[in-house]
C-alpha cells in the first residue's frame, strides 16, 4: 500500500473517531435533567405536573371499574367479570329498598384520587431533589408534611393543585416554586353524575330510568345487567373517550324460586 493511502486511512479512522466522540458528548449532554421515568427535570414545575397527571390516570383506571374505590378491601362488593365491584346502594335482605353506600360520591372519589396522588407526587419530589443533587445543584423540596394537594373533579375535567416550595441554587442563581396545576380532560364528573341519579332512584323506586338519562344526556351510554333476580350491574360509558363506571346495586330483590 502506497503511503498516500495509508494517510487517507489514517484521516478516515480519525474522522470516524472524532464523531463518535461527539455523538458521546450530546447524547450525554440530552440525557442530563432526564429522571428514572424519561421526563426532563430541566422544569421544575412541568416534572411535578406531569407526575400528578400520571398519578391522577392511574387512579381513574382503578376507580372506574371498582364502583368509584381505589381498593374494595373491607367493602360489600359484587365480583362480576372477575373485578369486584363496591355496591353503591346495598340491602342485604330481600323486598325492601337498598340504602345508598356513598350519597358523597363525588367527594369521596376526590378522596380516594387526592389519598392515591399524594405518595406519588412525594416521591417525584424526592427523585427531582436526587437529579439536581447529582448534577452539583443545591436544592430544598421542603418537607411531605407541609404539601397540600386540592383536588377538583368538574364537567370534563379533573383539576389538582400542588403547594410546595422548591428552592434550587445553581451556579449563583436561586429560582423558587411553588405551585403546580395539573389539568386533566376526563368524563368522570359526569360518569358519577350518572352513578348517583341512577343510585337514588334505585334507593326510591327500586329500578332507575336509565333509558331516560341516555336520552337528556346522549354523550352517555348505559347498561344494566341482571344477575339472578338479585342484583344488578349498571355500566355508565362515556361514548367519546370510552371510559366505563361501574356501580353494583342490590335492594328489592326477590328470592330465587318465588
Amino acid at each position: 500500500m502506497s503511503k498516500r493511502g495509508q494517510v487517507t486511512i489514517f484521516i478516515v479512522v480519525g474522522i470516524v473517531i472524532i464523531v463518535v466522540i461527539s455523538m458521546f458528548v450530546v447524547f450525554k449532554g440530552k440525557n442530563e435533567g432526564i429522571s428514572s421515568s424519561g421526563v426532563s427535570t430541566e422544569n421544575p414545575q412541568y416534572f411535578i405536573s406531569k407526575c400528578v397527571e400520571e398519578a391522577t390516570n392511574e387512579a381513574i383506571e382503578k376507580i372506574l371499574p371498582q364502583g368509584g374505590v381505589i381498593s374494595t378491601e373491607g367493602r360489600v362488593t359484587k365480583e362480576y367479570l372477575g373485578k369486584k365491584i363496591v355496591y353503591s346502594c346495598y340491602n342485604q335482605g330481600f323486598y325492601e329498598q337498598c340504602t345508598n353506600q356513598n350519597p358523597a360520591m363525588i367527594n369521596s372519589v376526590v378522596e380516594e384520587i387526592t389519598n392515591y396522588v399524594r405518595p406519588i407526587t412525594d416521591n417525584c419530589f424526592v427523585n427531582l431533589k436526587n437529579d439536581y443533587e447529582k448534577k452539583g445543584a443545591i436544592i430544598d423540596v421542603g418537607n411531605s408534611n407541609e404539601m397540600i394537594i386540592k383536588t377538583e373533579i368538574t364537567k370534563g375535567k379533573i383539576t389538582i393543585n400542588i403547594k410546595r416550595k422548591i428552592t434550587i441554587s445553581d451556579k449563583g442563581t436561586t429560582t423558587s416554586y411553588e405551585e403546580y396545576k395539573t389539568s386533566i380532560n376526563s368524563p368522570l364528573y359526569e360518569l358519577l353524575k350518572t352513578a348517583i341519579i341512577i343510585t337514588n332512584q334505585e334507593s326510591l323506586f327500586c329500578h332507575a330510568e336509565y333509558l331516560g338519562m341516555m336520552i337528556n344526556n346522549p354523550e352517555i351510554i348505559i347498561s344494566r345487567t341482571e344477575i339472578g333476580g338479585v342484583e344488578e350491574i349498571y355500566g355508565i360509558k362515556d361514548r367519546s373517550t370510552e371510559e366505563e363506571l361501574m356501580i353494583a346495586i342490590k335492594g328489592c330483590s326477590i328470592p330465587t324460586g318465588i
